[in-house]
């Protein structure tokens, strides 16, 4: 997900503004900075939003069959 503010430097690196699965599922705060009361709720909204996506790709492309074998 892009978090990368409009006043962030050129230079900043972009790992700086990444929001991991790995921390969510770890219960790291998210101490994205919005503007306004506004943008934050935006912000929760497509957050909350990509997390579905998220969840509806995993369970797509999850394994559902019984396995194989195959005997040489």
């Amino acid at each position: 997900m892009d978090r990368r503010p409009a006043n962030a430097k050129v230079d900043d690196r972009d790992s700086k503004f990444e929001l991991l699965v790995k921390d969510i599922v770890n219960g790291k705060t998210d101490r994205f900075l919005c503007a306004t009361p506004s943008d934050a709720k935006r912000y929760e909204e497509r957050v909350l939003d990509t997390l579905s996506q998220l969840k509806l790709w995993i369970s797509d492309n999850a394994e559902t069959s019984e396995g194989i074998v195959v005997e040489f």
